[in-house]
């Protein structure tokens, strides 16, 4: 009996624990199927990398919104006219610039037809295109009135940027105008006109391309080689006395136009007053071409 009861207490035991660990998986696969799948990318997914985190600075700002807070930069225009030399012109300084333009076509048109007593032809002769001082006459007086429209507007404030507008652009290419018919009325050859007309075209030309091509020194560069161009002549005549005289009064000129924003604004109106001297001096070159006789020839 006693055996008999033993082994009954050992079956009891033994599915006791049978059951308990029956329930005890199952709890656990209950469990690992309420469990969250791990997370499976998808062939989109795969193709595109993962994006890369950017540190971001002390304030915790991204570098994307430093660049939406910076100020703006300001115009081509206006800050090359911040840093140009008629930055600092005053309109009274301005209107000086234009009253003094006219001092070296007056000073020309006095000196050959009042103080020289020489006639004045008529409006449609041929001497105004043939004859070397009237011709130097005549393109000096007709760049005046486009240097005084410029500087007159830029007294009254009428163009946003002083330096890239068609008024000053239009001064600048007349300037270009007087140095190939200078050429011709310091040389007497046609030969030497035609072989300066395209450095002087090609000037005028980058002169309206706009923007940076309109000013600074590239522009003052190419000037300056046509100012040279038609001053050669004379000293290849053997006038050293009025070449010399006109380098001098070129280089004066030249060093007060540069020179204008140390002068205060100041030095514009006075290259423009030496610039009367340094007319009547190739007035008189001018004159002694007629008077030669390759000229006449």
């Amino acid at each position: 009996m006693a055996r008999t009861r033993s082994a009954g207490t050992i079956t009891a035991t033994t599915m006791k624990t049978t059951v308990r660990g029956r329930s005890a998986s199952r709890s656990r696969r209950r469990t690992e199927d309420d469990a969250p799948a791990p997370h499976r990318r998808s062939a989109d997914e795969m193709r595109t990398p993962p994006r890369r985190r950017t540190r971001s600075s002390s304030r915790g700002r991204s570098p994307s919104r430093y660049k939406s807070q910076s100020l703006p930069s300001p115009p081509k225009a206006a800050a090359a006219d911040s840093t140009s030399f008629s930055a600092s012109m005053s309109p009274l300084q301005e209107n000086l610039n234009a009253l003094s333009m006219f001092g070296p076509a007056l000073s020309v048109i006095y000196r050959y037809f009042v103080a020289s007593s020489n006639p004045i032809p008529p409006l449609l002769s041929p001497l105004w295109l043939t004859s070397p001082p009237l011709l130097f006459i005549l393109s000096t007086a007709v760049h005046a009135p486009f240097s005084v429209t410029y500087h007159r507007r830029q007294a009254l404030g009428l163009d946003p940027s002083r330096l890239d507008n068609r008024y000053r652009i239009l001064d600048q290419s007349f300037i270009h105008f007087c140095c190939l018919v200078y050429s011709y009325a310091l040389s007497g050859s046609v030969a030497y006109l035609l072989a300066l007309a395209p450095l002087n075209l090609y000037a005028v030309i980058r002169l309206w391309g706009g923007g940076k091509r309109s000013y600074g020194k590239p522009v003052q560069v190419k000037l300056n080689v046509c100012v040279q161009a038609y001053l050669l002549p004379i000293l290849l005549r053997g006038d050293t006395e009025n070449y010399c005289r006109a380098m001098l009064y070129g280089f004066a000129c030249f060093a007060l136009f540069m020179a204008n924003r140390k002068l205060l604004g100041w030095g514009h109106t006075i290259f423009h007053l030496v610039a009367t001297p340094y007319s009547l001096v190739l007035l008189e070159a001018a004159e002694k071409v007629e008077g030669s006789e390759l000229w006449r020839r």
